[in-house]
């Protein structure tokens, strides 16, 4: 008997956006539309998943040579990459004996996203026998039929230079430190077969994402997290809390390309560096740095909770000096509340699961209590708490951690979207950027700055680091 359970939630789309599949179910119990198919015809739906793309998943009809798909988070865009794949591995014609090449991020990026992610990447998406075989060692993908496919690390952009490329797929191409390079890069390698560029990404203010959009031959579609009807409520929820409202909702959940922000701590072009956790090395000093909220009601500010390392003399600078770089492995900023103690618990774990030296409090406002409320929580009592105060204002205070990230010494070890929102988009004036607050403590903390920034200020903010 066929499996009929078939993961699709209609009537939250209009009829022309469901998949042609799933049309048949607007208006409808699906439970009554599965009980009317035959096994033959639900086991057809099951073995194809390529049948539940939506509209603006699918490619155009036309010979087009690049199609970009600009999307906000949560749009399928790992799904339709590796449906698309199946498809063209199908036909080696296309191909002209070339390969299928599939660039991420990094090399962990594309193994655990695009091959191995379960339901959307390549190996689960498969249709029934026509599975490829991985071998991750080799960074391969073989199909039944002989079509090959490789995968990519966008920070080693050189190894695009030998294969010839026939299908070529960027995910998450504005992610990239450099995408112009890696995109010049593997662009170079596709000289076999249609020679066809997929571009699945959330889109940056950038002019080279600009440039790409306006090339001959190229289909650009857009799509918004709220236009994909499989995402499951939480994970909406969780796009919805960390975005709406703010500057990145258009380029997060909308999926279009915003200007610039005149003022914002980091430049629309600069990329955030990320690394893996194996790649974090030994960290001499770890913290949980926190920005209170003044109240507990609705209208209060979130309390900013970032856990922050440095790595001690790790890279060098433009003088060939060792330095310091600080990682940031978490944030937890959140609406946590003061009086019941929630924010109390989110540090204490937060303190034990990354082993961390201190809690930094910020205590201009409401940190004294934030500092009793800690030491009243179990297990809150026997932490060390380092109390940093300011007596500037907010963009003074963060102008030196931008520095430090414009010279590559802050990276990330994952995605924290409303930090990263507030480091795009914050400006002088705007409400309390609460995650970036307490990221400039921590950093503050770390990298022995002076919490008052006394001294020069943003005439000459290298002074203030001491450099």
């Amino acid at each position: 008997m066929a499996d009929r359970r078939i993961g699709v939630r209609p009537g939250r789309l209009p009829l022309d956006k469901m998949p042609p599949l799933y049309r048949a179910f607007a208006g409808r119990d699906p439970a009554e539309v599965l009980a009317a198919m035959t096994d033959e015809e639900i086991e057809i739906i099951a073995s194809d998943p390529a049948l539940r793309r939506l509209p603006y998943q699918t490619p155009p009809a036309d010979d087009w040579r690049m199609w970009i798909l600009l999307g906000g988070r949560g749009i399928g865009k790992t799904f339709t990459i590796s449906t698309l794949v199946h498809e063209v591995a199908a036909e080696p014609e296309r191909l002209d004996g070339g390969i299928i090449a599939i660039v991420g991020r990094s090399f962990t990026d594309v193994r655990s996203t695009n091959v191995e992610a379960k339901a959307t990447g390549i190996l689960a998406s498969a249709p029934e026998g026509f599975r490829p075989r991985w071998q991750p060692g080799h960074g391969t993908l073989t199909w039944p039929n002989g079509v090959v496919g490789r995968v990519f690390a966008a920070t080693e952009p050189d190894s695009g230079r030998g294969p010839n490329s026939a299908f070529l797929v960027f995910d998450e191409l504005m992610a990239y430190r450099d995408p112009r390079k890696v995109f010049d890069v593997f662009k170079m390698g596709c000289r076999v077969g249609r020679s066809q560029v997929v571009i699945a990404t959330t889109p940056k203010p950038s002019a080279f994402l600009r440039d790409l959009c306006k090339r001959k031959r190229t289909t650009v579609a857009s799509a918004s997290t709220y236009d994909n009807p499989y995402l499951s409520r939480d994970a909406l929820a969780e796009f919805v809390a960390a975005y709406k409202g703010t500057r990145l909702e258009r380029q997060e959940l909308l999926g279009k390309i915003i200007e610039a922000i005149s003022g914002a701590l980091l430049r629309s072009d600069y990329t955030i560096e990320r690394v893996t956790r194996r790649e974090v090395g030994e960290l001499a000093e770890v913290v949980v740095a926190v920005d209170p909220a003044v109240t507990e009601h609705k209208r209060s500010d979130a309390t900013g909770i970032v856990v922050y390392g440095v790595e001690r003399a790790r890279i060098l600078d433009a003088s060939g000096e060792r330095v310091d770089r600080g990682v940031v492995l978490e944030d937890l900023t959140g609406d946590h509340g003061i009086e019941a103690g929630e924010w109390a618990r989110v540090v204490i774990d937060a303190y034990h699961r990354h082993r961390a030296d201190r809690v930094v409090v910020e205590t201009n406002r409401g940190g004294k209590h934030v500092i009793a409320g800690l030491r009243a929580a179990r297990g809150g009592a026997s932490i060390p708490v380092a109390e940093v105060s300011a007596s500037r204002g907010k963009r003074t205070r963060a102008e030196p951690v931008g520095l430090l990230y414009e010279q590559g010494r802050i990276v990330h070890a994952g995605d924290f979207p409303m930090l990263e929102g507030e480091l795009f988009s914050w400006v002088e004036g705007d409400p309390s950027p609460n995650a970036l607050d307490a990221l400039v403590w921590a950093v503050t903390h770390c990298h022995q700055l002076d919490p008052r920034m006394a001294g020069p200020r943003v005439s000459d903010p290298f002074a203030a680091l001491g450099w």
